[in-house]
């Protein structure tokens, strides 16, 4: 819940710095890897970034120690693997937008992690719950290919 309002933030501290005059690559040359300031633009992404990772990995721990896959709490995992499925597209587009390397590689990573280890049928079905919930404008980018390899 807390990540979906994070990335919105962040989103807009990237316009910030492009307003100011900054381009791309002025942007990603003022990460300075001894710079701790959280207020500043890289330190948030690299924060936000590894949230996101961690999160991820949560919540495969959680799958993982969940005994019983017919209650209510596997129920509810699988809920929140769909929010964050979500949360990984949106971040995926905004580093795809602003040609951040870097960090949509290890999105990318992430996303393709999601996804390969369910069958299709699954993926598709999960996809098409996300589409009918999304607006109109984003609903395109929630449709589940027919070959999922090609995706991949």
């Amino acid at each position: 819940e807390k990540v979906i309002k994070m990335l919105p933030l962040l989103v807009e501290s990237y316009k910030d710095l492009k307003d100011s005059g900054y381009d791309d690559k002025a942007i990603q040359a003022m990460a300075d890897p001894d710079n701790e300031d959280p207020t500043a633009h890289p330190r948030q992404q690299e924060l936000f970034i590894s949230f996101v990772e961690k999160l991820d990995d949560e919540l495969y721990k959680a799958l993982q120690f969940t005994v019983d896959v017919y209650g209510a709490e596997y129920q509810e995992i699988l809920g929140n693997s769909s929010k964050f499925l979500v949360v990984l597209k949106r971040t995926l587009h905004f580093f795809e937008e602003t040609h951040q390397v870097q960090p949509l590689a290890i999105t990318s990573l992430r996303l393709i992690e999601q996804l390969y280890y369910k069958p299709d049928v699954l993926n598709s079905a999960v996809y098409e719950a996300i589409q009918h919930a999304q607006p109109e404008a984003d609903k395109a980018t929630w449709v589940f290919p027919s070959d999922s390899c090609a995706f991949m």
